[in-house]
């Protein structure tokens, strides 16, 4: 699931790199058309997509076990940058390769990084709401256990000596096509 969450990252990230590197969005354009990011759009939903559906997972197992919500914020970290890195070079490496550029000059542009500096502060910011999210969904199972304290159905008795009203037309003393009356 966390790869899920690094997709979702390198993908924030790319754009932000991208849009500090050229703030005018004519000129980034062309700087994205020259570097091979026709497909951009497509990849760019696929990685908020897969964020989705990873972080839903998260949720939902975080919800089903408070243990589970509690993982090592390190580790978590290191794996995120690894892989946020790694696959954020190897999207640019790749964009490069399909355009017909030059795969080795992504080390030297200025949005390539921009891009890696802003994936290793994203996952900064990622674990931290990581973490966040987990301990507010381990005390909403600690203290709103609803699930075990809930009746399955709720009834009202009615107190013994007070007649419950009943409709006239289930007594039979009113037309069918009126409304019921209480008496």
């Amino acid at each position: 699931m966390m790869g899920g969450i690094a997709a979702l990252g390198v993908v924030t990230a790319h754009g932000l790199a991208y849009a500090l590197a050229e703030p005018d969005p004519h000129a980034r354009h062309g700087l994205l058309e020259h570097t091979g990011h026709k497909w951009w759009t497509a990849v760019m939903a696929v990685g908020i997509g897969l964020g989705v559906v990873a972080l839903g997972g998260l949720i939902d197992r975080w919800r089903k076990s408070s243990e589970d919500a509690a993982f090592d914020r390190r580790l978590v970290a290191l794996w995120l940058a690894v892989f946020q890195t790694g696959a954020f070079f190897g999207l640019e490496s790749l964009e490069r390769l399909l355009s017909g550029g030059n795969v080795l000059s992504v080390v030297s542009e200025v949005p390539v990084i921009i891009g890696v500096t802003l994936q290793l502060a994203l996952v900064v910011l990622e674990v931290w709401l990581l973490s966040t999210l987990a301990a507010g969904i381990r005390y909403l199972v600690a203290h709103l256990s609803l699930a075990e304290e809930r009746p399955r159905s709720v009834t009202f008795p009615i107190p013994v000596g007070i007649p419950a009203p009943r409709p006239l037309v289930a007594a039979g003393g009113a037309s069918r096509r009126g409304p019921p009356v209480l008496r």
